[in-house]
């Protein structure tokens, strides 16, 4: 999961994102509002339309824990931007 929490989250155009003191990533996005409590192993830091994430140590369940967060806040995006979809694929 390391490697997928150094790649940083793009923040698109009507997407707003802050980071408070207590660690507490808030999205607010056209479709709603979503927050998340990063990991106290985590830190995170918002750099122009980019979040990106880093870890503390190189221990494994720190390393699952960055891969974690970084997947969230990208789903707390997409979410409130694009919302739940569901498509099924009918197979005669």
């Amino acid at each position: 999961m390391s490697r997928i929490g150094k790649k940083p989250v793009t923040i698109p155009a009507k997407c707003e994102v802050k980071l408070e003191e207590n660690k507490t990533i808030t999205v607010k996005g056209p479709l709603g509002q979503l927050s998340y409590q990063i990991p106290e192993e985590i830190s995170a830091e918002i750099k122009g339309n980019e979040v990106i994430l880093s870890r503390s140590s190189e221990l494994p369940s720190v390393r699952s824990k960055h891969g974690l967060a970084r997947n969230l806040i990208m789903n707390m995006v997409n979410g409130v931007m694009s919302g739940y979809e569901k498509k099924l694929e009918l197979i005669w």
